[in-house]
């Protein structure tokens, strides 16, 4: 074997680390070019979410959120950044005629309507998914968003559009996946297979 010198200013120490709060982890601190942090970088290089379980089954009319179909997106740190959200829901029962309505919203069940498939009657084992990228034009209370992307019933497929929306980035805002049903029964059952969120 043969030891060769090396510039040991590359490596990684102690000081190049920084716990992240809003992360609650500890992440590795980028520099611009003139060594000051970048959180802008910090932020979207560890932005990811991935569904380690299904959610559990939803059942009501009225919409609301999936059991692990949320993630918090934090203020004012994703300035001209894309969001990635890509999602896959499977229908497990419907009763009847009833039918299921699924949303993408930013900010929570009262919040932004990213996307909404309208009333779909689907057969159990029935699936619909989504691939979508929100592009987070300007940040601040004066934040403007739009989107675009694809969703999947079944072999068909729908374009998901999104106009340019002003929308308040100056709080933490909750992305969801959200499902209601023409009718309350426990009949109408669908669950969250995946669902990933992530900054391209």
């Amino acid at each position: 074997y043969e030891i060769r010198p090396r510039d040991w200013s590359s490596d990684v120490c102690s000081s190049d680390l920084t716990y992240n709060s809003t992360l609650n982890k500890t992440v590795l601190t980028n520099y611009d070019e003139t060594g000051a942090v970048d959180l802008v970088t910090e932020f979207a290089a560890n932005l990811k979410n991935r569904l380690v379980a299904d959610s559990s089954s939803a059942t009501g009319s009225a919409e609301a959120i999936f059991s692990n179909g949320s993630y918090t997106l934090p203020a004012n740190q994703l300035a001209k950044k894309v969001v990635r959200v890509r999602g896959l829901i499977l229908v497990t029962g419907q009763n009847s005629t009833d039918t299921h309505t699924f949303q993408v919203r930013l900010g929570g069940l009262t919040g932004t309507s990213i996307y909404t498939s309208g009333a779909l009657n689907l057969a159990a084992n029935g699936k619909f998914a989504f691939s979508l990228d929100i592009t987070i034009r300007v940040a601040g209370a004066s934040g403007k968003i739009a989107a675009s992307g694809i969703a999947m019933l079944g072999t068909t497929a729908a374009t998901i559009y999104l106009a340019e929306t002003s929308k308040d980035l100056t709080s933490n805002l909750v992305l969801c996946v959200t499902h209601s049903a023409s009718s309350a029964s426990a009949s109408n059952t669908c669950v969250l297979k995946d669902f990933n969120v992530e900054v391209v």
